[in-house]
């Protein structure tokens, strides 16, 4: 079954790169069916053989591939308009060629494969090849990855003499000695760091002359974890030696810092969410490196979560760049208007890559807080100054792009290629899904994250937006002072109140202040927003809880 998966996305290569009009889009559109198809029975398997391995691990980046590409394969359609045969053949070559990486259990194909990623990568990244700079930032990417995959490949074959095997379980098995070790760790790690965009191998920010679905799948989601997988996979190996965990650990906060710091100047719309996403990075870099079962469980489920939140903001400042032709901040002023009612969704994914309630990124950086709270408070610092220069430009990102302009309309395929992004960033955020079924399998329950919390939280979301939609509310002047104020309460059961505030003193009057103040901020802020700031405020409450 899992050689047909891979040799079915090779034949999609090929058809893409043959048919095109109407024919492609029934390519893609099958493609999309047949990954989502074969998801569900994919994450049921459990096995390892001498050229497969099916894991936990690999189920969390399948989930991850195959859950994300349909939707961006659909967002494509509309959003490449030249040489579609050509975009859609690489990026199912690249689909086919991170599924085989993950599942690759002998060194010989797992080298091969994560060579091909990168090739993609390139391929990608210059896909406007009359663009001198896509193609120099194509280069560079290429080569910086080069580097990386070389130590890898030296690591291997190093690690196939010692054990007299090319199966990695096998490998990661064997009573090797302490000597024969030291020189495959140090390879391994930087081939981690290179592909993962980590210091001193900073490629990311020039990849983002790529097209925003491009971004959206190898530069968030996929292609930057690769790293991350080789990190996890070799751990035992890596870990061995105390000196390079610590090495990644300073590595990644130093990426941190910078990447912050850049974003923060940063005026260009995509190298922003590109620091974000090195930043974000390191972070998970850094909790893995805690080696506690802890720090693996809140580094792989922010990895999940990131994922989701970074590849829907790409898809959405895609749609703005496109519509727009612009990519600096101080030419796109209040163009979330190109999103349509969609804004809120863009909204919301800001909202989780701030990691703010109730988005699914304040669970995982929640849980990766604590972990650092207990193992080294001085990490900790670090990661809440970085949180506050995240909340920082993405603030004035929120402030240019949401100025008071018309909303306009926003086609079909956009609305619903992006739809899943939100929902199941939401989903992630409101429940314990994604831990549940992704991250626990990997590492021991330790989250103290409940079921029973979970579903209390969605159902109290459910009743809060079913007032929000479904009462009526009389608009009133504010207060100034001095008359009768009366307030008409949502139709849910409630009379109308008169409040005289002369006739209560003391804390009494201080109570009776509320329904002012709550009627001035719905006269400056609109209903919608003070509804939608109340809900959000009741969420952070019930979680704290």
């Amino acid at each position: 079954m899992l050689l047909e998966i891979f040799l079915t996305l090779i034949l999609f290569s090929i058809l893409s790169a043959f048919l095109s009009g109407r024919w492609l889009k029934i390519v893609v559109g099958l493609s999309c069916i047949f990954m989502l198809s074969v998801l569900f029975p994919l994450l049921s398997l459990d096995f390892s053989s001498e050229y497969f391995i099916f894991d936990p691990l690999s189920r969390l980046y399948i989930f991850l591939l195959f859950s994300i590409s349909p939707w961006i394969l659909l967002y494509s359609l509309k959003y490449i308009e030249t040489n579609q045969n050509r975009f859609f053949s690489i990026i199912f070559i690249f689909i086919a060629s991170m599924y085989g990486f993950v599942i690759s259990n002998n060194i010989i194909f797992f080298f091969i494969l994560w060579k091909l990623i990168s090739v993609c990568s390139f391929l990608l990244i210059s896909f406007d090849y009359r663009d001198p700079e896509a193609v120099r930032a194509g280069k560079k990417c290429f080569i910086l990855t080069q580097v990386g995959e070389i130590f890898v490949l030296i690591a291997l074959i190093f690690l196939a003499i010692e054990s007299g095997t090319m199966v990695i379980t096998q490998i990661l098995r064997s009573a090797l000695p302490f000597w024969s070790l030291f020189w495959p760790a140090l390879f391994l790690m930087l081939g981690a760091l290179a592909k993962s965009s980590i210091f001193p191998f900073s490629w990311l920010p020039d990849a983002m002359k790529a097209p925003s679905p491009v971004s959206a799948l190898l530069h968030s989601a996929t292609m930057v974890n690769a790293g991350l997988y080789v990190l996890f996979r070799f751990l035992p190996i890596i870990g061995f030696f105390w000196l390079f965990p610590f090495i990644i650990v300073i590595l990644s906060f130093f990426t941190l810092l910078c990447a912050c710091l850049n974003a923060l100047g940063e005026t260009n719309i995509k190298r922003i969410l590109a620091y974000s996403t090195q930043a974000n990075l390191a972070i998970i870099f850094a909790t893995l490196c805690l080696m506690t079962a802890d720090a693996e469980a809140a580094g792989f489920f922010h990895l999940l979560n990131h994922a989701y939140f970074k590849a829907g903001l790409f898809l959405f400042i895609g749609i703005i760049i496109h519509k727009s032709r612009k990519l600096h901040l101080q030419h796109l002023r209040g163009s979330a208007r190109h999103l349509g009612k969609m804004k809120y969704g863009l909204l919301f994914l800001i909202l989780a890559a701030c990691s703010l309630p109730p988005s699914n990124g304040f669970l995982s950086k929640w849980a990766i807080y604590t972990e650092w709270l207990h193992v080294q408070p001085l990490g900790l610092i670090l990661l809440v100054f970085s949180s506050i220069l995240t909340i920082a430009y993405y603030g004035r990102m929120v402030s240019v792009l949401f100025q008071e302009e018309r909303a306009e309309g926003l086609e079909k395929t956009y609305t619903f290629s992006l739809s899943p992004f939100v929902i199941l960033c939401l989903l992630f955020g409101v429940t314990t899904l994604g831990y549940t079924f992704f991250v626990k399998p990997i590492v021991h329950p330790v989250l103290a994250l409940h079921s029973d919390l979970s579903l209390l939280l969605v159902l109290l979301s459910l009743f809060g937006l079913l007032l929000i939609f479904r009462s009526k509310v009389d608009p009133t002047g504010p207060f100034t002072g001095g008359e009768e104020l009366s307030i008409r309460m949502p139709e849910i059961g409630m009379r109308t109140v008169q409040l005289d505030l002369d006739r209560f003193y003391g804390w009494f009057s201080c109570l009776n202040r509320i329904p002012e103040t709550l009627s001035l901020l719905e006269y400056k802020l609109g209903r919608k927003w003070l509804q939608i700031i109340l809900l959000l405020a009741l969420l952070f409450f019930l979680i704290l809880l």
